[in-house]
C-alpha cells in the first residue's frame, strides 16, 4: 500500500499486522546511548570529587594552594632566593666551561665524530684480521686456549662491515646524517639537528695512523679479552656519550632496556648505573644552565617516601646489605625525578611512548618466534590443575612467563 504523501511505503500479508517503521529502533538506541553516557559522567563526577579522586589525580586543587602559599611565595618565587641560587649556579657553570678536563672530552669528542670513515674503516678491518689470526693461533696452537668459532664469526663480521666503511669518503657524523636508519634516529628519535652532522674532518695522518694502530691493539687483545667484550665495551661508551650529550637520551636507553635486563644477573645494578650516568649528566646540564628543576607538590611526597625508604633501610637489622639495598632503591627512584623534569615536551613524550612500543614489540616478537619453534618453558610455570593439555608457555626475555 503506498501513502499518497510519498512516505513509506507498508506491506499488509495475510495472517500478519502491518510492519511498523524501523525509524524508532535508532531513537531507541540513541536514548540508551544517551543515559549510559549521563551515568557514567555522573560516577567521573563523583569519583573525581571523592577521596579516592583526590588520591589518583594530578593534585591541581592541592598545588594551586601550594603556589599561593607563604612557602612558595617566600622561598621558591622569592628574589633574593633567585639571585643567591643564580649566582651559585653562575659560579659553578664558569668553573665547568674554563675546566681544562671538559674541554678535552669535548675536544675528543668532537674529533671522534669528525673521523673519516675510511680510517675508521681500516681500523675495524684490521680489528677484525687480528681476531682471525688470533682465532687460527687458538686452531693450531691448543696450547694457548681452545678455539672458539664465535671468534672466527666475529672477525668475518668485522672485515665484511668494514667494506663499505673504507669505499666512503663521509666521516662519521656526516654518514650518520645521511644514512636511512642512523640518521632518523638520530633526528626522529633522539631530537638532534640537522647542523649537528655538519662537521668537517680536520685530522691528521699521525692521528689516523693511531687510530688504525689502535683497532689492531684491540685485535691483539682478543688473545686475552674474548672480543664480544670489546665489542660490549665499545658500544657501552657511544651509548655513555651519548646520554652525556643529552640526558634525555638516557631515558629511552633506559625504557627500551628494561625487559633485556633479565639477562644480567644483577639486572638492578645495571639498571642502577644506568640512572646515575643519567644523573651525572643531567646535573651538569643543570649546573651549565642547559636544564632547569621544576619541582610540584607530589613531587616533595614522592621525596619524603623516598627519605622514609632511606631511613628504614639505614636503621634496620639488616646491616651492610641492608643499606646496599635501600642504596639501590633510592638510586632507581632518582628515575621519576630525571623523567618528569627531562620529559617535559609533547615530542619526548612522544619518543617516549614509541621507544616503549618497540621494546614491547621486539619482547613479542621473541615470544612468538619461541612458540613457533617450540622453545617453551618447562614444567615449573604450568598449572596442569586448571589447564590439563597446556604444553608449556613461552616467557621470551625474562625467566618467569607471568612477567611476560
Amino acid at each position: 500500500m503506498k501513502n499518497m504523501r510519498g512516505g513509506m511505503t507498508l506491506k499488509k500479508n495475510k495472517g500478519s499486522s502491518v510492519q511498523k517503521s524501523p525509524t524508532k529502533k535508532p531513537a531507541f538506541i540513541s536514548l540508551i546511548f544517551f543515559l549510559l553516557d549521563s551515568f557514567s559522567n555522573i560516577v567521573y563526577s563523583g569519583l573525581k570529587e571523592s577521596f579516592f579522586g583526590a588520591l589518583v589525580t594530578a593534585y591541581s586543587r592541592e598545588q594551586r594552594a601550594f603556589d599561593n602559599s607563604y612557602i612558595k611565595a617566600h622561598f621558591s618565587e622569592s628574589v633574593l632566593v633567585k639571585r643567591y641560587f643564580r649566582n651559585i649556579r653562575r659560579f659553578l657553570s664558569r668553573g665547568f666551561e674554563n675546566s681544562v678536563l671538559l674541554s678535552k672530552i669535548s675536544r675528543f669528542m668532537l674529533l671522534t665524530v669528525t673521523i673519516p670513515l675510511r680510517t675508521l674503516g681500516s681500523a675495524v678491518f684490521s680489528f677484525g684480521i687480528y681476531v682471525a689470526i688470533i682465532y687460527m693461533l687458538r686452531l693450531f696452537l691448543p696450547v694457548i686456549s681452545t678455539a672458539d668459532v664465535s671468534y672466527a664469526i666475529i672477525g668475518v663480521i668485522a672485515c665484511v662491515s668494514a667494506i663499505p666503511m673504507l669505499l666512503s669518503r663521509d666521516n662519521i657524523a656526516s654518514a650518520v646524517g645521511k644514512s636511512a636508519i642512523f640518521g632518523v634516529a638520530f633526528k626522529e628519535l633522539f631530537g638532534f639537528r640537522e647542523e649537528s652532522f655538519k662537521q668537517r674532518t680536520n685530522m691528521s695522518k699521525l692521528s689516523g695512523n693511531i687510530i688504525i694502530f689502535f683497532g689492531m691493539l684491540l685485535g691483539i687483545l682478543t688473545l686475552v679479552v674474548h672480543p664480544l667484550v670489546i665489542v660490549a665495551v665499545i658500544v657501552v661508551a657511544v651509548l655513555a656519550a651519548l646520554i652525556f650529550t643529552s640526558p634525555e637520551i638516557g631515558i629511552l636507553i633506559a625504557l627500551f632496556c628494561i625487559p633485556f635486563l633479565s639477562f644480567f644477573e644483577h639486572s638492578a645494578m645495571v639498571l642502577g648505573l644506568l640512572v646515575m650516568i643519567i644523573t651525572v649528566s643531567f646535573i651538569v646540564k643543570l649546573i651549565r644552565g642547559k636544564r632547569i628543576v621544576k619541582l610540584e607538590l607530589i613531587d616533595f611526597a614522592i621525596l619524603f617516601f623516598g627519605i622514609i625508604i632511606f631511613f628504614s633501610g639505614a636503621i634496620s637489622a639488616g646491616g651492610i646489605d641492608g643499606i646496599k639495598e635501600v642504596l639501590i632503591t633510592c638510586e632507581l627512584l632518582l628515575g621519576y625525578f630525571l623523567i618528569v623534569n627531562l620529559i617535559r615536551t609533547g615530542a619526548w613524550i612522544n619518543r617516549c611512548i614509541g621507544t616503549l612500543v618497540a621494546s614491547g614489540t621486539v619482547v613479542a616478537f621473541i615470544g612468538i618466534l619461541q612458540y613457533l619453534v617450540g622453545a617453551v618453558s618447562n614444567q615449573a610455570w604450568l598449572d596442569t590443575s586448571y589447564f590439563y593439555d597446556i604444553k608449556g608457555r613461552v616467557v621470551s626475555v625474562f625467566d618467569n612467563p607471568n612477567i611476560l
